[in-house]
């Protein structure tokens, strides 16, 4: 509990210093976010597509394959 207090007052202390740049902050923390979720899906699609290509479901792996495709591109965009 010590340790969450003391960043907490890290955080408000260093605050003062960025406020400029609250824009940045706020798109910076967003943007990581958006990351960490991407980072959980892709595994979880990389392992229907392997689930498909075994189970000859062409169908679904072409549509998977298709969908980690776009969430890959999005990631490099982000």
């Amino acid at each position: 509990m010590k340790f969450i207090k003391e960043v907490w007052g890290n955080l408000k202390f260093t605050w003062k210093y960025v406020k400029s740049q609250k824009i940045n902050i706020i798109g910076f923390a967003i943007c990581n976010i958006v990351m960490i979720i991407i980072s959980v899906i892709v595994p979880v699609i990389s392992a229907k597509i392997i689930v498909n290509l075994t189970s000859n479901k062409l169908g679904q792996l072409v549509m998977m394959a298709v969908l980690l495709f776009f969430i890959e591109n999005a990631r490099n965009f982000v």
